[in-house]
């Protein structure tokens, strides 16, 4: 949230409102404004700030907040709503919750504004302090704006009240809603309900990454369990809701959307960054770099999607391309961007997304590339459907990502989460450290990297970037910029400059490691027009040379102990890859696994596909022989999607391991346009 170069010296006419040191609130026009210059701050948590710095000095209860903000009901969770509200006001006003200056918490009990307030009242009166008459008429004319400033708000029917995290959802015919869920710790699976009628009915017949749903009565999705090759897709199948025998279309699919009378798909087919997006089927209109949420236009002359140019990350742009395979970027440089679908005039693509943390809000663009918020974000939205009565399918969610480890010398694992999105990126061999990355809202809009002891002991702020790498001696740290990625940092530990790696004809870096001795690096990069590959490079001046073909590349430190070189896969299984000369050598035993590190010269630690809980196996290399290890996952399991990264020491001593965890509900919204 910054200043923009808006003066109100530019605007002659007077206006209604309060001033606290540099701020001014024009409850008029609801804007914020710091030293002639306009704060970005969102309709919501302006209407909580006008209503706590109209009554300075006295304790606002959260039922008297809710009371006053939320008056008409519409809102999705109070509690979070007014979290996020004080989250975005702080953010505003520079203001810090244990060292305030503006906003006082009163823990259980609600929030008081400890600023000293003036009125601003054209005509300026003499003495605009708060007091008497002048106060009691700002507090009366506040709370009547706010009870009129939301009567166009949403109205939110909530549909699902189950304890995990929703899959997909859209609207069906006869007025059900079908959507995938994993509550209570169970498996994604997939129901129907109704509006009126919010029991849940078991959906038999469909996966759970539902693509469509046609007119007549059949639901599309894409099978994960008859995929060809985990790496490609899976497989597009359709079926009878009612129930009945499932017809396979396409394998091979990452993202497909189906034409609503049951007609052509949309699909995204291949294994590597550069995707093609097919309409229909067979007919390549363009490639992309891994696009998501796919979606038909009502006139079937365009296909929406969002692009996300990280690895692992939903920072992207909202894209169409029309028939003749025109492409056109409509809005970029979201952080996270995640849901998208046609306006039912198809006029506008309408989306989720937030230009810092993960708090998503709805947004509408049209096709000249006008902007506009449909509904601010109040937590984290996801649109999953529109239908054609402008009824809106949206899910709220808590998002989390949290880090645990644990050595074998201790009872049980250890939280070592930080802020809200805190994602493991290596832990060292003494199992003492653990590199780390924050990447929402608390990390901010370019990331930000810490180094944390596995004792629990605060983390170290390292500075911006996403971490890839911690040097064997603990002085550096590699770093993609998020905003740069057509370079790596090299980062130090402690005092220093950072360092800039760049290589002629990379313009994406995805991941880099050190090699042993910590002298020379590898990285996988991506040239322009190809797939990503492998490469090594001194860190001081020398050329990067490739020693994997383009489609071959890794994420995570498998270079052997000896620095000779790296594991990566190779069709269905995983190869050795020389770092010098020489020809890939196939590892026996790691088919449907993935390679996660190294427990000595001749041993391997390696993971199966399976999302929760993750098996993790031991593979003697000269042998083949594959033996179980440990199976780890949190011990609770609400909502936790998946395990997506771990490490392990190499003497097997200690682990640690990231996941998300969402907890979600399913909402239909009436009264947007």
């Amino acid at each position: 949230m910054g200043a923009e170069p808006n003066l109100r010296a530019l605007r002659q006419a007077p206006f209604r409102g309060l001033r606290f040191g540099a701020y001014e609130l024009d409850t008029e026009s609801a804007e914020l404004w710091k030293s002639g210059a306009r704060v970005k701050l969102q309709l919501q948590p302006f209407r909580v700030l006008a209503l706590l710095a109209s009554q300075p000095g006295r304790l606002l209860t959260r039922e008297e907040i809710q009371r006053e903000v939320w008056s008409d009901g519409t809102y999705v969770d109070f509690e979070q709503a007014l979290n996020f509200c004080i989250r975005q006001i702080r953010a505003a006003l520079g203001d810090q919750a244990t060292t305030p200056r503006y906003i006082e918490t009163l823990p259980r009990r609600g929030y008081r504004f400890i600023g000293e307030v003036e009125v601003i009242e054209p005509p300026a009166a003499p003495d605009t302090t708060v007091s008497g008459l002048v106060l009691g008429l700002i507090v009366a004319t506040t709370i009547a704006w706010l009870r009129t400033s939301g009567a166009s708000a949403p109205a939110f029917h909530r549909l699902t009240f189950g304890r995990g995290y929703l899959g997909a959802a859209r609207f069906a015919p006869g007025g059900e809603v079908i959507y995938s869920a994993a509550f209570e710790g169970r498996p994604l699976s997939v129901f129907a309900v109704r509006e009126e009628q919010l029991d849940p009915r078991p959906i038999a017949a469909a996966g759970p990454r539902l693509v469509g749903i046609s007119a007549a009565g059949e639901v599309a999705f894409l099978d994960e369990g008859k995929a060809s090759n985990a790496a490609d897709g899976s497989t597009l199948t359709r079926a009878p809701i009612a129930g009945g025998p499932a017809k396979e279309v396409l394998a091979d699919v990452r993202a497909a959307d189906w034409a609503a009378d049951g007609g052509d798909f949309v699909v995204v087919r291949g294994s590597g960054a550069l995707r093609r997006i097919e309409y229909p089927i067979g007919r390549i209109l363009c490639e992309a770099i891994r696009p998501t949420h796919v979606r038909l236009s009502p006139q079937r002359d365009r296909v929406a999607f969002l692009e996300h140019p990280m690895r692992g990350d939903d920072r992207g742009d909202v894209v169409v391309v029309d028939r003749k395979g025109v492409r056109t970027t409509l809005s970029p440089d979201w952080a996270s961007a995640q849901g998208l679908a046609w306006s039912p005039d198809g006029r506008e693509v309408w989306f989720t997304a937030s230009k810092a943390g993960a708090d998503n809000a709805l947004h509408a663009v049209t096709l000249d590339r006008r902007l506009r918020m449909v509904t601010p974000a109040l937590g984290r939205l996801i649109l999953h459907d529109i239908a054609p009565d402008g009824r809106v399918l949206v899910e709220r969610t808590t998002m989390r990502q949290e880090t645990y480890f644990r050595s074998v010398d201790e009872e049980g694992e250890r939280d070592l989460s930080w802020l809200d999105l805190s994602q493991l990126r290596q832990l060292t061999p003494d199992g003492r450290q653990i590199l780390f990355v924050e990447s929402g809202e608390g990390g901010g809009p370019e990331y930000t990297t810490y180094i944390r002891r596995t004792d629990g002991s605060a983390p170290v702020r390292i500075g911006h970037g996403s971490p890839t790498a911690l040097s064997p001696d603990g002085a550096w740290v590699l770093t993609v910029p998020v905003l740069s990625r057509d370079r790596l940092h090299l980062v130090p530990t402690g005092a220093g400059e950072v360092r800039v790696i760049q290589d002629p004809g990379i313009i994406d870096y995805e991941w880099a490691g050190f090699l042993p001795g910590g002298r020379e690096i590898v990285f996988a990069g991506r040239e322009r027009g190809q797939e990503s590959r492998m490469y090594v490079r001194p860190i001081g001046s020398g050329p990067a040379r490739a020693f994997t073909r383009p489609g071959v590349a890794v994420w995570q430190n498998t270079v052997s102990p000896d620095g000779s070189a790296m594991a990566a896969p190779c069709g269905e299984r995983w190869c050795l890859y020389p770092l010098g000369a020489g020809e890939p050598r196939p590892l026996p035993g790691t088919e449907g696994r993935w390679v996660i590190g190294w427990g000595g010269d001749d041993t391997l630690y390696l993971r199966d596909s399976q999302r929760l809980p993750a098996r993790l196996f031991r593979l003697h290399v000269p042998t083949g022989r594959v033996e179980p290890w440990r199976e780890i996952a949190p011990a609770d399991r609400s909502g936790v999607v998946g395990i997506n990264q771990v490490a392990v020491t190499p003497d097997g001593r200690a682990y640690a391991y990231s996941f998300s965890r969402l907890l979600s509900d399913l909402y239909v919204l009436t009264g947007l346009h």
